[in-house]
Parts: structure tokens; sequence; C-alpha cells
């Protein structure tokens, strides 16, 4: 997805609903975003927000960098009880969602499963928003999970 400079910018470009949830700092999370779901729910890449968060971190240093401070594992711990603890309090249709399976990982997945399944078909899914929805929602599982979840969800939408 593009980068916008502002939220504002980012808002009237992708045309979002005024009571999508974007999470701020604008300059911290807005490079994480990546896509939006039906103008209301933003999806962001969870090693794209520490990468981001840790970068400002870095950048915002009052003292000189300690060469054993871990800045990425700081942004982690911050967004993971900041804000992932937040996200249920917000309305479940404006709300953002946080995955953990990046694009490319996705991507990569779905080429391995070409062998299994016909390649035509999956990527005519990917164009269809309600299965890019449900697997976005899978995308927030773990590792473990995900290639199961992702299986049953093709299952499902190629034979009925």
């Amino acid at each position: 997805m593009q980068f916008y400079k502002t939220e504002k910018e980012f808002r009237q470009k992708e045309n979002i609903e005024p009571e999508c949830v974007v999470l701020t700092p604008w300059e911290d999370f807005g490079p994480a975003i990546e896509r939006v779901l039906n103008h209301r729910q933003i999806v962001y890449d969870f090693n794209k927000l520490v990468e981001s968060l840790a970068a400002s971190y870095r950048k915002n240093a009052t003292t000189p960098e300690d060469p054993d401070y871990d800045y990425e594992t700081q942004a982690m711990e911050w967004i993971d009880y900041n804000t992932m603890r937040s996200l249920p309090y917000f309305p479940e249709k404006f709300r953002p969602i946080v995955v953990s399976i990046s694009e490319e990982e996705l991507t990569e997945f779905l080429e391995q499963l070409y062998s299994d399944y016909d390649k035509s078909k999956i990527e005519q899914l990917m164009q269809n928003e309600t299965f890019v929805e449900q697997l976005t929602v899978i995308r927030q599982f773990s590792y473990d999970e995900f290639d199961g979840a992702v299986r049953k969800l093709l299952e499902d939408w190629l034979n009925g």
C-alpha cells in the first residue's frame, strides 16, 4: 500500500469511514499499514509496527545509544501491552487488525499450495473481498495454527 504523509491524506485518498480506528502516532504506525478492508478496517503488519516504532525510538533517543539496548524488544513490548490490549475496546466493525503473517509470507505459503489447489482458483479467490477478509482474520493466528486454518478456508471456498 502507498504510504501517505498524514492520516488526513490517508483517510481522504483511501475513502476511509470516519469511525475507522487509525493507530497513532501516524508517523510510527502509518508505515505498517498493509491494506484497508471495506473502507473501515485497517490491517497492520505486526513486524512492520515493531520495526517502525523501534526506528522512532532510535531516532528520538535523548541519550547516546547504548549498544546493549534492544529497541526492537522495547517496541514489541510496547505494542503488545499498549496497542494489542486496547484493540478489543474499539467497535469490532472499525477495529484495526494486526496480522502476524506478513503479505510476503502469505504469498510464499499460497505458492506452496499451488500443487494441492488450482492456482487460478486461488488467484480468483484473492480478488474476492469476503475471502480476503476471512484470510486476514486467519493471518492473526500463530504460525502453528495458520497452515491448517488456510487449508480449511480454501477447501470451504473451493468445494462449496
